[in-house]
């Protein structure tokens, strides 16, 4: 038992030093290089999909389409599935558009696009956000 706990102990040893070498070289490791391809993917669909034209949404769609099928195939329910794709595309839109957004925004990103509807649910004493992220009051006047 004791051996096993040193051997552990010296495997992550090596880990951590193996990572420090690596931020040390600024060499990224295969999760960065994987969120930074998902990243891009998630840029892209954002980009096809706000020029509206008709191979851009069926590449969006097949896309979002075989990440769900992927999962499913992984053993996730469908519902769950399309649900936490969509939600995780629009998370890495988000945060490579405002990536100094504040963590409270990064949390409700996280969640997925706001509905459609959304903008009838707010009051109109709202103040406007802009894409700085400041808020602009809204005159009275309006």
């Amino acid at each position: 038992m004791v051996n096993e706990m040193k051997a552990i102990d010296n495997s992550a040893d090596r880990t951590r030093k193996w990572r420090e070498s690596l931020r040390e070289r600024r060499i990224p490791e295969s999760d960065d290089v994987d969120t930074a391809a998902a990243q891009a993917l998630a840029i892209y669909l954002a980009s096809v999909e706000k020029t509206g034209t008709a191979e851009g949404i069926q590449v969006s769609e097949a896309i979002r389409a075989v990440v769900e099928r992927v999962l499913v195939k992984q053993g996730y329910d469908d519902e769950a599935s399309a649900q936490r794709a969509s939600a995780r595309l629009y998370y890495l839109q988000m945060l490579a558009r405002y990536p100094t957004a504040p963590a409270s925004q990064r949390k409700r990103w996280e969640r997925g696009p706001l509905p459609d509807d959304f903008m009838n649910m707010i009051d109109d004493d709202e103040p406007q956000m802009n894409d700085d992220w400041s808020y602009e009051e809204q005159d009275d006047d309006v």
